[in-house]
């Protein structure tokens, strides 16, 4: 097209990660692209519609390259337009350029799912062409009995057969000759697949048995293991050869779905290295992105995935339920109703797989450690969900602007949304509107943003990975299976890790989520409180982690039961960490027989008994009392209310400890001198919380530190969108509860009045002062934020409050070392405090 530079050959990449950051034509910069799906959307059209993108704030383009769309024909690809206009991609792109928008080219194999249902055109099968199935049936995934595995999304593929790597190196070939012209202007990054591994997650028994992957999986063995008969002494079975070896169908051995899925994890890896490989041969110079899903689970290993590709990051999916409430405005008057959450959301449907509402600053803090100098943290999709089960085109987009505010807020620096902007003329709903808003002050203030400096407590969450993988006890026993059922889904309990966390983030804590796996003693020394969730196993170099940085003087929280095995299955004493192990669990919260972890299945077992569950145990609406100094008042002086069973793990389970009320025998080293090890040390837990008659949470003296267990997964509900349902006096009960475990610990940088209930971080500015982000996701809300420290936060007594961005017009006033805030409902606002 006229007026457009000439590509120069050889010409660097304009875009350049380093430092953390984003570079585009050495100018450092929040990437903020939005998506136009050129293939639904008439040509006509294109120009305007980019026009508006780039007019609502965005400076780049996030362009989805379907196969299926272009190549209907086995054969007959056409990027070019000669058969449909929709289908000129180099025509597209040139548009772009002319809008001054870089372009972040996805050309699969796979698609991006949030954009797979469009008026007119739909490349579903996850964007795979129909007759691709067809063509190479002797790649596709199998299930035991031999036949395709297919997933609602489309037909799943082996990704290292060679028939399926034959062809998608020639649907490559075909993008890359039109693309090879247009690098860096305006391509500046090419995708590499979508979430590659995303379709085995969870169904190990399922796929996959295609012989290609299980020839593969025996090599794998054999380069772990001696010998077949060392491999039977791990699986704890009889392993006749390595060439017998199937994948797991039974799910009992917890060394042979460990396997599995390492084995799984590497081959995704491997997988994404061909592609790399084929995008560099066929003279792709640009950067090579990939992305995994903000909830990642095995084979999703973004330490193997992250360090294949230039730009890593991962997808966020705003999933709302009630699309009916889809866009509404922020100060709408819903948002006072306790039992309604800023999305709009009127009841979560128990089992729903929805984010939760802090999904958006929890995939940014889990990913955060896998960014890099080089990587800088990116979200390449935060947006809802746009299948038809899940309300079609209905989008939340004051979901999205509470991610988008999250994100930003704990370090992205780059994101992608799928934002159109409204037809001509038409005008924009108000939260629609605010994420224009928001993006033009970003396009103002982006050089102090990615200046600025996050301040963190001194408070760890540990991240496990082994916990990213399935166990034995994560399936129903086998003749707990009904006929016809389901498979299992994956616990809950996996999400509901992350609650308190979320419950940490609204009390004026900012924590860090660090892997226990990988830091060393000395780092994990430096935080001197430390959350662990556990899943009940733990290897006993990690177990060995918690004990050193317990008795140098840290203060461990573990929920909701100590680890008392390894991930192998074999038993592990933890008793000098938590000497009283969990005895019941119970039910509290009701409709727990919709939950699918236990009580879906506990009328179908047949007989079968789960563990020492006893379903029902306490009527709904159960209260558990805090115990300290038997008068309801907690550390610091703070009131405690019950805690109602809402508010703690979403299933509604309990783990009592009967142990905790009596004397307990600890052997070894007492105090700061040797002791001979036979000596003993006769102490009593401090009981936190009960149930009844019965210990809930214990706190017992590690030497100079201090262990603590809580029995539930304590805000739980705040991983979910239960969220939304948590009475007013549930949720406070729970902040002081959370408060009492880490006030005396960990002081607070950031104090908000306790009625309060906000996520506010706090970004130091290159300029002197500081931003702060707050993010409400309840009704309307006022009180003040206080400053212990001012100096800390380059903040003098004496404030001064400049509002900057406020999606529904929150008002803030400054006072001496803290503000006061007028916070409408489910608003989004970033803050100068200088």
């Amino acid at each position: 097209m006229a007026g457009l530079p000439p590509v120069r050959p050889g010409e660097p990449p304009r875009l350049v990660p380093a430092y953390g950051l984003y570079y585009l034509d050495n100018q450092p910069l929040v990437l903020r692209a939005g998506s136009v799906p050129y293939w639904s959307v008439p040509p006509q059209e294109w120009a305007e519609r980019l026009q508006r993108l780039r007019d609502a704030g965005c400076n780049a383009v996030l362009a989805t390259v379907p196969w299926r769309w272009h190549a209907p024909t086995m054969g007959q690809a056409d990027l070019a337009g000669a058969t449909h206009p929709q289908r000129d991609l180099g025509a597209y792109l040139h548009l772009a350029q002319r809008e001054g928008l870089v372009a972040f080219l996805r050309p699969g194999p796979a698609a991006p799912s949030a954009e797979r249902v469009h008026a007119g055109v739909s490349p579903s099968g996850a964007g795979y062409p129909p007759w691709l199935a067809k063509a190479i049936p002797q790649a596709l995934a199998r299930g035991p009995d031999g036949s395709p595995a297919a997933r609602p999304q489309g037909q799943v593929f082996s990704l290292l057969h060679e028939a399926y790597l034959a062809r998608v190196e020639e649907w490559y070939g075909q993008v890359a000759a039109t693309v090879r012209p247009l690098q860096n202007r305006p391509v500046v990054s090419w995708h590499l697949d979508r979430q590659a591994g995303l379709p085995f997650r969870g169904r190990i028994g399922e796929l996959d048995f295609n012989p290609h992957t299980v020839a593969r999986y025996r090599a794998f063995l054999e380069g772990r293991y001696e010998n077949a008969g060392v491999l039977a002494r791990e699986w704890r079975r009889d392993v006749a050869g390595f060439g017998l070896v199937l994948p797991p169908r039974d799910r009992r051995s917890h060394g042979e779905l460990a396997d599995w899925q390492a084995f799984l994890e590497a081959w995704v890896a491997e997988y994404l290295e061909r592609l790399r490989g084929l995008a560099r041969r066929l003279d792709i110079t640009v950067p090579l992105a990939t992305d995994d899903p903000a909830d990642y689970a095995s084979p999703q290993n973004p330490r193997l995935k992250g360090g294949v590709v230039d730009l890593f990051g991962y997808d966020l999916y705003a999933d709302d339920p009630d699309a009916s409430d889809a866009g509404a405005p922020p100060a709408a008057s819903r948002g006072d109703d306790p039992r309604r959450g800023s999305r709009g959301v009127p009841s979560a449907t128990p089992g729903t797989h929805s984010p939760g509402p802090f999904a958006g600053s929890q995939g940014a803090l889990r990913f955060e450690p896998f960014s890099a100098v080089d990587r800088p943290l990116t979200c390449w999709l935060a947006g809802p969900f746009a299948g038809p089960a899940r309300g079609g085109e209905g989008t939340s987009h004051l979901a999205t602007l509470h991610d988008l505010v999250g994100g930003l807020a704990h370090g992205v620096k780059g994101y992608g949304i799928p934002f159109e902007g409204a037809p001509g003329g038409s005008a924009l709903p108000a939260a629609e509107a605010a994420l224009v808003r928001l993006q033009r002050w970003l396009e103002s203030a982006g050089e102090e943003l990615t200046a600025s400096v996050e301040v963190r407590d001194a408070l760890a969450y540990l991240d496990y990975p082994p916990y990213s993988r399935l166990v034995p006890d994560d399936f129903p026993a086998p003749r707990g299976r009904w006929p016809g059922s389901p498979p299992p889904a994956v616990p809950r309990d996996r999400r509901a890790r992350y609650g308190l966390h979320a419950l940490l983030l609204t009390c004026g804590y900012n924590p860090s989520i660090v892997d226990l796996q990988d830091v060393p003693d000395a780092e994990l020394a430096e935080f001197p409180a430390a959350v662990f969730p556990s899943l009940g196993y733990l290897a006993v170099e990690d177990y060995g982690k918690l004990v050193v940085f317990t008795l140098r003087g840290g203060t461990l929280v573990t929920l909701p039961q100590p680890a008392t095995r390894q991930p192998d299955g074999t038993s592990l004493n933890t008793r000098f960490l938590w000497p009283h192990q969990a005895d019941d669990v119970e039910f509290l919260a009701p409709g727990v027989g919709d939950v699918p972890s236990v009580r879906r299945w506990a009328g179908r077992l047949l007989g079968h008994v789960i563990g020492r569950a006893r379903a029902g145990g306490a009527p709904p609406g159960s209260r558990l009392r805090t115990a300290w100094g038997g008068t309801g008042r907690g550390p610091d002086g703070l009131d405690s209310d019950g805690l109602g069973s809402d508010g703690l793990d979403p299933d509604g389970r309990l783990l009592t400890f009967p142990g905790a009320g009596q004397p307990v025998v600890r052997y070894g080293r007492r105090g700061a001198g040797e002791v001979p090890r036979a000596a003993t040390e006769t102490f009593q837990a401090q009981v936190l919380l009960e149930h009844g008659p019965l210990p809930a949470a214990y706190r017992v003296q590690v030497r100079s530190g201090t262990s603590t267990v809580v029995g539930t997964w304590l805000g739980g509900a705040y991983a979910t969108p239960r969220y939304a349902l948590l009475a007013p006096e549930t949720r406070l009960a729970l902040r002081r509860f959370a408060l009492g475990l880490f006030a005396e610990a960990v002081p607070r940088q950031v104090v908000p009045q306790e009625r309060l209930e906000l996520e506010t971080i706090v970004r130091l500015s290159p300029d002197g002062g500081c931003l702060l982000f707050v993010v409400n996701r309840l009704g309307a809300q006022s009180g003040w934020i206080h400053f212990p420290s001012p100096a800390a936060l380059n903040l003098a007594d004496d404030l001064r409050a400049e509002v900057l961005f406020s999606a529904a017009g929150s008002q803030v006033v400054a006072g001496t070392g803290a503000v006061r805030l007028d916070v409408r409902a489910g608003d989004a606002l970033v803050v100068r405090l200088h």
